[in-house]
């Protein structure tokens, strides 16, 4: 019979047991190591199983064999011997695990990428643009159908107010044009009656005094104009001697040259003077300044020689004022028109006006006076009520 060691606290001891009970049991392990092959595992994987599961067996089979019993001590060399050698196994494993995944990632990155993947991917994207459009057009037709339906209610509501329109439009024209109709044609008559006496002290054309100097009637003229304010220019040509003494022969001669050197120039009018002269009249002082320097320039030396063409200076115009008391004397009607008419002096109490002179009236209770104005205010002070009467 076998030799048997019975087991100690610590787990370690020997036990002996027949050769003929470890004859009876089969080695399950070994079994297993026979039917591992290589060959069923990717790389170097299975030679790596089948070298540590034939250790295993030697260490199983020499502790069978020595009858040791399962201890702390048996423990812990399994662990060391054997049990640690399984990890980088399972490393190795799980690297390759792991590649090959990297692999089949990179294989279907590589198939996505091919012609026909993107074919597929085209065509569904198509396909998708294809059902939007569709029903976009369907949505248009719609449209469409609702469209002709709208243009045909369209045509009928234009016909029904083009009948309205022209039914209602002479009311219309009556209650809102006339109105504006009226206020424009009043508007405008007025500015034509404005405008009709302004155009009556205008100046006249050269036609006008051109008949004049033939003593026919350019047409009915006003009596009185008042004057403006801006006044006229007057030229004196007069006579040296008793051999120019002829008005029609210095009418003609004078008008005569300012036709041939200055068919622009503008009279107002051509009058007589004493001795045969003649008076030309312009719009102003300016214009009659103008009419002089031509004469001067182009008339002949001989013939300038015979005449004194002069501007005259301007002659203050002259008022009456009617019926004044007799006993009142000069002083006292220019301080009582000052006092009574602000107007007729400037901001330094100078007056617009000067006393000439008193002229007896019919009544001899009264005397009449003749006052010389102020050009510039002249036009103003006959313009207020009261007997005040143009010389």
């Amino acid at each position: 019979m076998g030799k048997k060691k019975v087991a100690t606290a610590s787990g370690e001891g020997e036990e002996s047991t027949p050769e003929s009970s470890q004859a009876k049991y089969a080695n399950e392990l070994q079994i297993l190591i026979d039917s591992i092959d290589p060959d069923d595992y990717s790389d170097d994987l299975g030679t790596d199983i089948w070298t540590w599961f034939t250790e295993l067996e030697k260490f199983s089979s020499a502790a069978v064999k020595a009858g040791v019993t399962y201890g702390k001590t048996l423990r812990n060399r399994l662990v060391n011997e054997h049990l640690e050698g399984l990890l980088p196994i399972f490393s190795k494993f799980t690297a390759k695990i792991k590649e090959r995944d990297a692999n089949i990632y990179d294989l279907q990155t590589t198939l996505a990428g091919t012609d026909e993947a993107l074919m597929r991917a085209k065509i569904w994207t198509l396909e998708k643009e294809n059902a939007a459009l569709k029903a976009k057009l369907d949505l248009n037709e719609d449209v469409s159908s609702t469209m002709r339906d709208l243009l045909s209610k369209f045509d009928d509501l234009k016909a029904i107010n083009t009948n309205v329109i022209k039914e209602e439009l002479p009311s219309i024209i009556k209650q809102i044009a006339c109105e504006d109709l009226g206020n424009t044609i009043k508007t405008a008559n007025t500015e034509l009656v404005e405008q009709v006496k302004i155009n009556c002290n205008e100046t006249r054309s050269f036609a006008q005094v051109a008949l004049q100097a033939k003593n026919l009637p350019p047409g009915v003229a006003p009596t009185f104009r008042p004057p403006t304010s801006k006044p006229e220019g007057v030229l004196l040509i007069k006579p040296k001697d008793d051999t120019a003494r002829s008005h029609e022969t210095n009418r003609k001669i004078f008008v005569e040259a300012l036709q041939k050197n200055n068919p622009e120039v503008r009279l107002r009018g051509i009058g007589k003077i004493h001795g045969g002269g003649i008076k030309l009249i312009a719009a102003s002082l300016q214009e009659v300044q103008a009419v002089k320097d031509i004469l001067l320039e182009n008339c002949d030396g001989e013939v300038l020689e015979k005449y004194d063409i002069v501007i005259p200076n301007r002659k203050a115009p002259q008022i009456i004022l009617y019926n004044v008391d007799k006993e009142v004397e000069e002083g006292a009607l220019k301080s009582g028109l000052l006092a009574k008419n602000i107007t007729l002096a400037d901001g330094n109490n100078k007056p617009h006006f000067k006393i000439d002179f008193s002229i007896p009236a019919r009544n001899t209770k009264y005397n009449h006076w003749v006052l010389s104005i102020n050009p510039n205010k002249f036009s103003e002070i006959i313009a207020k009520e009261g007997a005040l009467l143009p010389v």
